[in-house]
């Protein structure tokens, strides 16, 4: 069982790998008992990861309606993009 601090530190010295990487990683090394969403923790408040990341794309849509004028009020319900990082690969 590896502690917080100790994948912190493995998440370092392997060069900040993604989370599915350095899960991949450490499974193929023995360690069957970590825990993914501590991974992608890890990634997400790494101040290195956060300033390599990519920056997140604008949310763009059009309006096929015919009735609109410029300017008018238009209401709309979007969904949420956020998705988990890590994903366990299948078995």
């Amino acid at each position: 069982y590896l502690t917080e601090g100790e994948l912190q530190q493995l998440h370092r010295r392997f060069g900040h790998p993604a989370a599915a990487r350095l899960y991949k990683v450490l499974v193929k090394a023995g360690h069957d008992d970590i825990d993914g969403t501590l991974l992608d923790k890890i990634n997400k408040f790494c101040h290195q990861c956060q300033i390599t990341a990519k920056a997140p794309g604008r949310f763009r849509f059009t309006l096929r309606d015919e009735n609109l004028d410029f300017n008018s009020r238009v209401i709309s319900s979007t969904p949420s993009t956020k998705q988990p990082l890590f994903k366990p690969p299948a078995s």
